[in-house]
């Protein structure tokens, strides 16, 4: 008897209810189409930015990964900010090369000041601007100023900033993007006395 005979023998034929078949469409369930989506800020790559798609969340980043906070834990600290939480925008981009990612457009606990003389070519600038524009957009880093900031634009304008590669609805896509322990939902998170100190 081989290994597979033996192991049919001592596991299901065990059962004294023997069913001549079992119709397919009682079985059949569909695999859920969960997408795997990047979370980050690229650099000299060209991308655009879909105008339907951004909300104001929280956010931590810690050892350069990107993890999204829930409403409900951000709540506990009603009267404090936690020292490594960031707030910032998500927008939902795509590369030239058409691939999608999410932007942690990240605020240091304070909304940017659209009436500063930086502001068109700040991280938050640069991209309202490419959604107002319909335009390509790069970044860099700054080292001098610690953070992100306009690196240049396409020279030619979206023909048409309405129609987007299929990628499922905005909380499809956020869900891919932080899947798993991405999301700190729960106080027993690993990383959730994390928020306080690194």
């Amino acid at each position: 008897m081989t290994n597979i005979e033996e192991n049919n023998v001592s596991s299901n034929n065990k059962q004294h209810l023997i069913r001549k078949s079992i119709p397919l469409k009682d079985i059949y369930v569909e695999i859920p189409n969960v997408i795997s989506v990047p979370v980050c800020i690229p650099e000299e790559v060209f991308f655009k930015v879909r105008p339907d798609r951004k909300v104001d969340v929280s956010v931590m980043e810690h050892e350069g990964v990107w993890y999204l906070i829930s409403k409900t834990i951000m709540n506990q600290f009603a009267d404090v900010i936690p020292v490594n939480v960031l707030h910032a925008r998500l927008y939902h981009c795509l590369t030239e090369e058409g691939t999608y990612f999410i932007l942690p457009a990240y605020m240091k606990h304070i909304k940017p000041d659209t009436k500063s003389d930086f502001y068109e070519i700040s991280l938050h600038g640069t991209l309202e601007e490419s959604i107002q524009e319909g335009s390509w957009v790069s970044l860099e880093y700054s080292e001098i100023l610690k953070e992100y900031q306009f690196a240049g634009s396409g020279t030619n304008p979206l023909e048409d900033n309405t129609k987007w590669p299929k990628s499922g609805t905005f909380e499809e896509t956020i869900a891919g993007a932080f899947q798993g322990d991405l999301y700190i939902d729960s106080n027993d998170h690993p990383l959730y006395e994390q928020l306080w100190t690194l």
